[in-house]
């Protein structure tokens, strides 16, 4: 028997397919459509983090994201850009107003720091700025700063995981999906992780139709710049380094 919907709050990091997914999962569900990162220092709930930053006050942080909660609205969260407290605070509220989870990673972490690299020097975020702009040859000019790549993603696996052990705490469910489940893996090897997260989050409807949710996901959001990366200086001892990242602890959960 499916969860009884409720509004979602997506934890994931940059550069998962998370925008993609998100409309996806947001054009079933019954509450107010998807808010992108909003706790981002400039974006609309942002005020919420600088006053954090400015005067560190728990009681008025944990009052704000109520406030806001309390409206019901489905949020996409990237924990790498906000400070870890806000993120904390934000699962609790989340928690007390029902809200569903979903952790969404990306399984190839090399290819997901490649992808915000590339992304941060070419200033194409999305397949449409891709289309119209088109991958510059100076994004690959520079060397890649490993050990920088490296410390990032430590902390960023380390915040991802940290609110899955908060949820955890509190035995409250979650939903997991990795970028290879939606859009790399072979659709059948897919399709039974896609179709109990979506039963998790209560936006399962049959499995034909939940079937032809994931068809959907499939054909869009490849923004086609994936075979250039190859192309960075130091792809290799990125490579390296990375095999001492720790693991997604909740990957495991994942069938």
């Amino acid at each position: 028997m499916s969860t009884a919907p409720r509004p979602i709050l997506i934890l994931t990091l940059r550069r998962t397919g998370g925008t993609n997914l998100t409309a996806g999962l947001v054009a079933r569900s019954p509450w107010k459509g998807a808010t992108h990162e909003p706790f981002n220092r400039q974006r609309v709930f942002g005020y919420v983090t600088r006053a954090w930053e400015s005067n560190k006050r728990e009681k008025e942080l944990r009052a704000s994201l109520s406030a806001i909660l309390s409206e019901a609205q489905n949020i996409k969260h990237c924990v790498e850009l906000v400070p870890a407290p806000v993120t904390t605070a934000l699962l609790d509220a989340a928690v007390t107003a029902d809200y569903r989870f979903l952790f969404l990673y990306r399984e190839n972490t090399v290819a997901r720091m490649l992808s915000v690299e590339f992304a941060r020097r070419s200033d194409i975020w999305g397949p449409k700025q891709a289309q119209a702009t088109g991958a510059t040859r100076r994004v690959f000019g520079e060397p890649l700063e490993v050990d920088t790549l490296i410390a990032r993603e430590r902390l960023s696996i380390a915040r991802l995981n940290g609110a899955w052990r908060r949820l955890e705490e509190r035995r409250v469910p979650a939903a997991v999906l990795s970028f290879e489940d939606i859009y790399a893996q072979k659709r059948e090897a897919a399709l039974r992780t896609w179709l109990d997260a979506l039963e998790t989050l209560g936006l399962s409807e049959s499995e034909e139709s939940d079937r032809l949710l994931l068809d959907d996901l499939r054909k869009t959001g490849d923004q086609g710049t994936r075979d250039s990366y190859e192309e960075f200086q130091g792809v290799g001892l990125l490579r390296q380094k990375s095999r001492a990242l720790p693991a997604f602890e909740f990957a495991r959960n994942c069938s």
